[in-house]
């Protein structure tokens, strides 16, 4: 068990709000639950995890307050400040308390394009959580045929330090794709750990949803990723000339859900579906 603190953060009309939440758990997932939880019974209807870190308990301030004899604690004070626009990160990850290069309100809705000496075209695109799943299944259905979906398992999940790729030949339409994801979700769009990978032949293509969930596009073939960028465009994201997003300098945590699979087990259902381990020697990219 490890003690974590959390900003939790919510708003009513004009006014915002902070409030600094404590816990035990296991893991960055479970304590977010637990915090979130302890918020809503405190009479916040819409809480909102912003930060969190793991905390040293003897730092424990003597104003906090715990209603469950030492599970969960929050601050005495909340903070106030007015509201404005902000974007949310997407379940999975979540910034530390840490400062990084850039400011958290600077992350907003965009994409991005970028092309390498070989050719590689790549398109990255920050979306709202609730757009995360529906973009990246128009994306999927501009694919004119697909090779195979994976599941890449991050070296970070449980400090095993190596990367594991799961492959299934047979989730190969944006149906089967769908259903998989929906019945999943909790282990895959809902786990920080894991990128979800579409693979087609054309233009060696790679559609990602990856571990900071965000939409990684990869692909050789112009056309292609035009109507990518095509998609995006109808749903309203600016193209921007340098996207900010939490990849790169943020200080943030990777989580999973509190009722998702651990590592191991998730490489255990990914199997018993049909998945196969792959070396990455076959596909162009991963």
């Amino acid at each position: 068990m490890e003690f974590y603190t959390c900003q939790i953060e919510w708003s009513k009309g004009k006014t915002s709000y902070i409030w600094v939440y404590w816990t035990w758990a296991s893991h960055i997932g479970e304590a977010l639950n637990k915090m979130l939880n302890c918020a809503k019974l405190n009479g916040v209807a819409k809480p909102i995890a912003a930060r969190i870190d793991p905390y040293d308990f003897e730092n424990l301030p003597e104003t906090a307050i715990t209603e469950d004899e030492g599970d969960t604690y929050f601050d005495d004070e909340k903070i106030s400040f007015p509201t404005e626009p902000s974007y949310n990160l997407p379940y999975g990850v979540i910034h530390s308390f840490l400062d990084g290069e850039y400011e958290i309100d600077e992350i907003k809705p965009g994409y991005q394009i970028d092309e390498d000496d070989n050719g590689l075209i790549e398109v990255e695109a920050v979306v709202n959580e609730t757009d995360l799943l529906k973009i990246y299944l128009e994306l999927v259905a501009v694919l004119p045929e697909i090779e195979v979906f994976w599941i890449k398992i991050h070296d970070d999940w449980e400090d095993v330090g190596a990367e594991e790729i799961y492959v299934n030949e047979e989730i190969n339409s944006r149906q089967k794709i769908q259903s998989f994801i929906t019945r999943h979700k909790q282990d895959t769009l809902l786990n920080g750990h894991v990128t979800i990978t579409t693979y087609s032949d054309e233009g060696s293509t790679n559609l990602n949803i990856s571990d900071h969930k965000i939409i990684v596009a990869m692909t050789y073939d112009k056309g292609l990723s035009n109507k990518i960028c095509e998609v995006f465009e109808r749903r309203g994201l600016e193209k921007k000339d340098k996207l900010i997003s939490v990849v790169y300098g943020f200080h943030h945590w990777h989580y999973r859900h509190p009722e998702g699979l651990d590592r191991q087990s998730l490489i255990k259902k990914l199997k018993e579906r049909g998945f196969d381990f792959w070396q990455p020697d076959d596909y162009s990219s991963v």
